[in-house]
């Protein structure tokens, strides 16, 4: 059974998805069985099952941990161009990491897990606390490592004496870093400390606790040799895990008392170093759990990559959502797409001007203003074959939108000789192009000509080109389309 609702119990079914929350798993869906007249666990003694259920949850995890990476990796990098100093360091577990085995759990050893991914992961705050130990580690040594003396230490005020016992004091630097509370100045911590993460999902084993003096500790009497040790089993992260620290150094306040910043870098970058090699993350680091070895001292190759990609996805998404709403705005944008190119009046009068799709905007300006410039490259491109009835056919169409259409191709009009006078600058321009093919094929790609619209001296004056240049044998996929258009045009022509 689940100590679930029925509703959630319902949902979840007999068997719950490989690829599910672990964190929900662990923490809220564990299977219970009968025993003694209560409910235990049935992972109380074997986590065996968990570990593979995180083993299956790594898919959805990987990537919802990358996500992490990738919102980490871009603070950092906005925080440096405000002035901050962001410090990253990607480690690998040297020995086995727990953290959470106090808290309250049906197993009696809980484990934290992130909420998101349900992976196990080191909070901020115990980062914070581990990196201070480690600055009093660091200033009770000196440069070469060795320990200061007593007398060095209450001289450089490390330390203070109070009759016969010695106590921490607070430096400068460690309340610049790690502030102080209101009692001593109300000073914020400059040290902005990040959730760590692993790079990708890590590999769960199990460790034994064997509390030898049960009865000891639940208040029966006191330790002895003869009580029976209770084996206690918990999860950990197994060694060869990688992951990600990263910490921000703000600008110090006016009111910050060690204003050295390259000194506040350096000492930030060797606590990060002790804590993790030395001091050790998360619990039980005094029988040596915990253990990093610094692999780097960057951001690791893949953030790179994956940022690439977020962005491209977040691009393309953008795109498509302003797509979505110009197509939702103006519908007829994907018809006019899908006509292409309109060179002649079978195509404009059967594709256009008698679409029925079109016709429900033809008061639409936009949509009028496109229509009427094919009606004019068809115009002008064929002036011969234009009629009177086809200037007709043109101006109603456009009538509702209010655009006044002007006979464009009869000879003598206004349009053949707008006409005439667009196909002389195109003579000229297709003149001088360059003999040298590569400096010639350039420039006519750049002057992207039309070649189904150019009239038969252009298209004469171009073929002489494409001669000069020597594309009929040409190889180039390009180059061999645009002779055979070309020699299409001046067979129609």
């Amino acid at each position: 059974m689940r100590l679930v609702s029925q509703q959630v119990n319902e949902c979840l079914g007999n068997t719950i998805s490989p690829q599910a929350n672990f964190g929900l798993l662990f923490n809220k869906w564990l299977d219970y069985r009968k025993e003694k007249g209560t409910y235990v666990p049935s992972v109380k003694e074997n986590r065996a099952p968990l570990v593979q259920q995180a083993r299956h949850s790594s898919r959805p995890a990987d990537n919802i941990l990358k996500r992490h990476h990738i919102h980490q990796a871009e603070y950092c990098q906005a925080m440096e161009k405000a002035g901050w100093k962001s410090f990253v360091f990607t480690a690998r577990l040297e020995s086995p990491f727990v953290s959470g085995l106090g808290a309250a759990h049906p197993t009696e050893t809980g484990m934290v897990l992130d909420h998101t991914s349900g992976m196990p992961y080191i909070p901020a705050a115990s980062q914070k606390g581990v990196l201070r130990v480690a600055h009093m580690i660091n200033a009770l040594l000196n440069e070469d490592g060795s320990e200061k003396t007593e007398e060095q230490l209450l001289g450089q005020g490390v330390i203070t004496r109070e009759g016969d016992k010695l106590f921490w004091e607070e430096d400068d630097a460690s309340t610049t870093l790690f502030g102080c509370s209101e009692k001593d100045g109300a000073l914020a911590g400059q040290l902005v400390v990040l959730d760590a993460y692993p790079l990708k999902t890590p590999e769960l084993g199990e460790e034994i606790l064997n509390p030898h003096y049960s009865e000891y500790y639940q208040g029966k009497r006191g330790p002895s040799e003869d009580q029976r040790p209770i084996p206690v089993k918990f999860l950990v992260v197994k060694p060869g895990a990688e992951f990600v620290f990263r910490v921000l150094l703000r600008l110090p306040y006016d009111k910050a008392p060690f204003r050295n910043p390259e000194k506040l870098w350096c000492m930030v970058h060797e606590n990060i170093r002790k804590a993790l090699t030395e001091v050790g993350m998360g619990a039980k680091t005094a029988l040596g759990f915990g253990r990093f070895r610094v692999i780097r001292n960057r951001e690791p190759g893949e953030t790179a990559q994956w940022i690439n990609e977020y962005k491209t996805r977040r691009a393309r998404t953008r795109q498509q959502l302003q797509d979505a709403i110009i197509e939702k705005k103006y519908p007829w944008h994907a018809t006019l797409r899908q006509l292409g190119d309109i060179n002649d009046w079978g195509a404009l009068k059967n594709q256009v001007l008698a679409n029925k799709e079109l016709r429900k905007y033809q008061a639409e300006k936009e949509l009028a203003e496109a229509v009427f410039k094919m009606a004019e490259n068809v115009a002008r491109n064929h002036p011969k074959k234009w009629s009177n009835e086809r200037d007709q056919a043109v101006a109603d169409w456009l009538q509702p939108s209010g655009l006044a259409w002007q006979p464009l191709a009869r000879t003598g009009t206004t349009g053949q000789q707008t006409a005439q006078k667009t196909d002389t600058q195109l003579l000229e321009t297709i003149r001088n192009f360059s003999d040298e093919k590569k400096k010639g094929w350039s420039q006519y790609k750049e002057a992207n000509i039309k070649i189904n619209r150019l009239d038969k001296q252009c298209a004469e004056a171009l073929k002489e080109k494409f001669s000069q240049w020597r594309l009929k044998k040409s190889k180039n996929k390009a180059e061999k389309q645009a002779v055979n258009r070309l020699a299409k045009r001046l067979k129609a022509l």
